[in-house]
């Protein structure tokens, strides 16, 4: 840095006494072209390898022409004025410099004057002093060209040499881009000792409140053959950037005794704060050793950009030796209230590590996690907005993590080492990463690989987990099919709702991630009787594609396998099971994809649990589209009983489902206590938690009906006709006080061998009566109500009005009997031989043939 701040003085320098020494030159010579001659190798000696002098007019008390200095720079029009005497003493009164042209170059590592290097041999000490009075510099441009940009800056200026060695003089600036204007003074000694010199800038006079503005003061003094003395203040103001904002903030350096400080704090228009605090001394070897801790901050995120949010701080501190080489920089990155475009809002954001640089780039090493964490967007998918988002980088078990950057001639290799950890929602996924890999040509990416191990995924609310998660995905341009990816993992269920049985998964995809990707899997459980195998197909420049999945024909046996065995979610609801199940469907998504279909065999399924039962339950179901779900009219299923408190028989019932939103119910009909039970044809929501469903019932035989209760001794004859409504609510099934009526007179007889302790003859006079009437009871009108929960509590009432003619002469009575109690499924045995209707059997069959095609 001293080297290049010499360098530039002396430059400069040098550009001056060269232009100067050509009047001396035109004088002593007299001959134009060795006054060229000369002057060109003055300044190619002083450091310009490739000056020239072109001189236009020769005279005596003046000199004119041109100085070419290289790399398009140099003075389009020089005088030097003199007089005989000041030349017989080696001086030259004036010099106007017109259209000079100069380029400085700005680093870290100093400025200096681009196409100029220092001669080998060394200077003498000092710097002589400028054989010149007076230097007027006129539209002059000084380019100064840095790693942030290029500002060219006109300059106007005076210089006086009042004595040898001693200059001062004045000079307007002006900085474009940005109309930063302003003022210089200097103040030098130029001696063999060495250059002192002081430098004053002032902003430009009138310069309105907001514009850029530059004020600050250079004091250095640089000895010959010693460390320079440096003193600086600088404030800026209004400094435009190239979004519109500004900044403001002010820097101060000084330099001593070979070490140096630098320590400075700006601030944006829109809340950006920058700090740094540097210092550089002397270390082994004449190596400068340097420390340096840089604090950035932004307030409000959203002031930067639109559709940004939050608020970010990050530290840099990094020492080591100045040599042009990085040293580790130690870094910690800090955010919250961050809005995560797509994904998530509110967030907090920690990340720390080391940047070090290697033989080949670059690598970040981090001993403890970066983790994000906030709130899923609204606009992301049914259930995940709002949830709790969680993204972390971690370390391996052992040692950091790293991230690393080589970085070639045309290539960059990026790549990540450590384990990863995922979090939305229900939606939990972590584990180890041995190999993440990115190979970047030109911008493009031309390869990729990850290894994912020993992972972990659960998604709670569907009751799925999987174990041992292994990912592998390569990538390649060029290839036919670019991406190959492979995944297995041990799935299971997760939570109360376990509805995926523990299996085996693997999947294979391939193709190109601009074009097509293709997919095909299999699940296997349950020592093979569970098989379920997937296809599909995505089209990238649609977002569309399709999937076929198809579950192979599980079967349940009693005392054998059940489908709780499966399924550990139906484990309170399904106690019994037999029969098969399978299924197979077409899913689409994406505009260009298919609606999907499906269809569900159903083959003589019995289930049977604490709420009650379905027997023999059969039928092929088909839907011609699964979003929105609609299953055409038609849909049959044929039941042997169905048991709900009362045990419905011989069913068929036809069905569909429209527009994904209505289940129409055209038919269901079964047998009962010697007769029919209709269900009322209705259309609900499918959606709709509660329900009321009628049952019509028609011609039941009286003694049937009554044996819901498990009375000893109670015979009775008669049909009933009526109507009992049924309340779905969830999983919870209700009788509303079903009524059912007699259609005629009838008979009843109660005449228990043991009655109950509340019909004991012994203990009430009226019991006793009661007793007597029931023996032989012959009804002219009879209505039986049922009430209450299937499978729990249910309350059966008997109204009957008629008379006994063994009692009191056939008196007329009316009588009220509740039959109360736990009411449990009737029929638990096997019904014996069921003949399946025969357009449910042709289906069962057709689907089973189109299996087999498929093969």
């Amino acid at each position: 840095m001293e080297e290049r701040a010499k360098g530039l003085v002396a430059g400069t320098t040098a550009v001056l006494a060269g232009a100067a020494a050509l009047g001396v030159l035109a004088v002593t010579v007299a001959l134009p072209g060795l006054v060229e001659f000369r002057a060109a190798a003055a300044l190619r000696d002083a450091g310009f390898a490739e000056a020239d002098v072109v001189v236009d007019r020769l005279g005596l008390e003046s000199v004119e022409g041109g100085v070419v200095l290289g790399a398009g720079q140099g003075i389009d029009r020089f005088r030097a004025e003199y007089t005989l005497s000041g030349l017989m003493e080696g001086r030259v009164d004036r010099l106007l410099l017109e259209g000079g042209r100069l380029t400085v170059l700005a680093g870290p590592g100093g400025a200096g004057i681009k196409g100029y290097e220092p001669p080998d041999t060394p200077a003498e000490p000092g710097a002589p002093a400028l054989p010149v009075g007076e230097v007027l510099l006129r539209s002059t441009v000084l380019t100064v060209e840095t790693p942030f940009g290029t500002m060219s800056v006109p300059v106007e200026a005076d210089l006086a040499q009042p004595e040898p060695g001693r200059l001062t003089g004045t000079a307007g600036y002006r900085v474009e881009p940005g109309g930063l204007s302003g003022s210089v003074r200097l103040e030098a000694t130029l001696a063999d000792a060495g250059t002192r010199f002081t430098l004053v800038l002032d902003p430009a006079a009138g310069t309105a409140e907001g514009a850029p503005a530059l004020a600050g003061r250079l004091s250095a003094d640089l000895p010959s053959g010693g460390a320079p003395r440096i003193d600086a203040a600088l404030t800026a103001a209004g400094f435009p950037l190239p979004d519109g904002a500004s900044v403001t903030g002010s820097a101060d350096y000084a330099a001593a005794d070979g070490g140096h400080r630098l320590t400075a704090r700006f601030e944006t228009s829109h809340g950006v704060t920058a700090e740094a605090d540097a210092k550089a001394v002397p270390g082994a070897g004449g190596v400068l050793e340097a420390e340096a801790k840089v604090a950035l901050a932004a307030a409000d995120l959203g002031r930067l950009r639109d559709g940004l949010a939050g608020s970010v701080r990050a530290t840099l501190a990094a020492k080591g030796p100045v040599d042009g080489a990085l040293p580790p920089v130690a870094f910690d990155l800090s955010g919250k209230g961050l809005l995560v475009p797509g994904l998530a809002r509110a967030a907090a954001l920690k990340a720390a590590g080391t940047l070090k640089r290697t033989e080949a780039g670059y690598e970040v090493e981090a001993a403890s996690p970066w983790t994000l964490e906030g709130k899923g967007l609204k606009d992301l998918p049914a259930g995940l907005a709002g949830q709790t988002l969680f993204l972390s980088l971690r370390p391996p078990g052992e040692g950091p993590f790293a991230l690393s950057a080589v970085l070639e001639e045309a290539r960059t290799t990026l790549a990540f080492r450590g384990a990863l950890g995922a979090e939305l929602g229900p939606y939990v996924l972590g584990g180890g990463v041995p190999e993440l890999r990115a190979v970047l040509e030109g911008g493009a990416l031309r390869e990729a690989a990850l290894r994912l191990v020993d992972g972990q995924f659960t998604a709670s609310g569907a009751g799925v987990a999987a174990d041992a998660l292994a990912l592998t995905v390569d990538y390649a341009a060029g290839r036919k099919a670019p991406l190959a990816a492979t995944a297995e993992a041990g799935v299971r269920g997760s939570g109360a709702a376990a509805w995926v049985p523990a299996a085996k998964a693997r999947f294979e995809a391939s193709g190109d991630p601009a074009g097509v990707l293709t997919a095909k899997g299999a699940l296997e459980g349950a020592a093979g009787s569970l098989v379920l195998d997937l296809k599909a197909r995505h089209d990238m420049a649609t977002a569309s594609g399709s999937a076929d999945v198809k579950l192979h024909p599980v079967t349940f046996l009693p005392g054998a396998r059940q489908p709780q065995d499966l399924f550990p979610g139906l484990k309170d609801t399904i106690q019994e099971g037999s029969g098969t199940v399978a299924f197979r469907s077409r899913l689409g998504w994406g505009p260009k994809g298919p609606k999907g279909d499906a269809e569900l065999l159903l083959d003589r399924l019995t289930l049977a649990g604490p709420l009650g039962a379905v027997r023999e339950l059969s039928g092929v179901l088909k839907a011609s589209s699964l979003s929105p779900l609609v299953m055409p009219p038609g849909q049959l299923l044929a039941i042997g009983l169905l048991d709900i408190g009362i045990p419905l028989q011989d069913g068929l019932v036809a069905f569909e489902v429209k527009d994904g939103e209505v289940l129409k119910l055209d038919k269901a009909e079964f047998h009962w206590a010697g007769g029919q039970v209709r269900v009322q044809p209705f259309q609900s929501a499918l959606r709709e938690h509660r329900r009321t469903v009628v049952l019509e019932a028609n011609g039941l035989d009286l003694g049937k009906v009554l044996s819901l209760a498990p009375v000893e001794g109670l015979e009775a004859a008669g049909k009933l006709d009526g109507r009992i409504p049924l309340v779905l609510a969830g999983t919870d099934l209700r009788f509303d006080k079903g009524r059912l009526a007699a259609r005629g007179p009838g008979r009843i007889a109660y005449d228990p061998a043991n009655p109950p302790a509340f019909m004991d003859p012994q203990s009430n006079s009226s019991v006793a009566l009661a007793m007597q009437a029931l023996q032989n009871f012959n009804y002219k009108a009879l209505a039986v109500t049922v009430d209450g929960a299937a499978g729990r509590e249910m309350t059966v009432t008997l109204k009957v009005d008629g008379a006994n003619p063994d009692f009191y002469g056939g008196y007329p009575v009316a009588l009220n009997v509740n039959l109360s109690g736990a009411l449990g499924s009737i029929v638990r045995a096997g019904l014996g031989s069921y003949n399946l209707p025969d357009a449910v059997r042709e289906r069962i069959e057709q689907y089973s043939q189109e299996g087999a095609s498929a093969q």
